[in-house]
């Protein structure tokens, strides 16, 4: 919610950036009412004008209360296995939210159990 604390983060995304040298998949999931509600504009004036300029494939998704990131997970309709980097974008929940969802795919799609004895591949 800090401007100071955004501006280090989008520092710090941008030396991550410009140091992959190869093109990449980009996952990029976004929750526009997080937190100050400026997440959409962050990422169309600042993260998205990065990942372009590094020449990435970008593939963005919205994410909200109505629509969770279980919900788009599941109806993502691309590679998922093409997608070598993720970007969210939100708060907390919205991180959490993702986090949750992805290891949920991921044990749904490998048919793997989500326990403390078993690890995901």
């Amino acid at each position: 919610n800090q401007p100071n604390q955004i501006e280090h983060w989008y520092h710090l995304l941008s030396k991550i950036i410009s140091d992959c040298k190869s093109v990449r998949h980009i996952l990029v999931m976004l929750n526009p009412y997080a937190g100050p509600r400026r997440a959409r504009h962050t990422y169309s004036t600042k993260v998205k004008a990065m990942l372009e300029r590094a020449q990435h494939k970008i593939t963005y998704i919205e994410i909200d209360d109505q629509f969770n990131a279980d919900e788009a997970l599941d109806n993502f309709e691309g590679d998922f296995d093409s997608i070598e980097g993720l970007v969210i974008i939100g708060g907390d929940g919205s991180v959490i939210n993702v986090i949750n969802g992805l290891i949920r795919y991921l044990t749904k799609e490998n048919r793997t159990r989500l326990d403390i004895e078993h690890d995901l591949p």
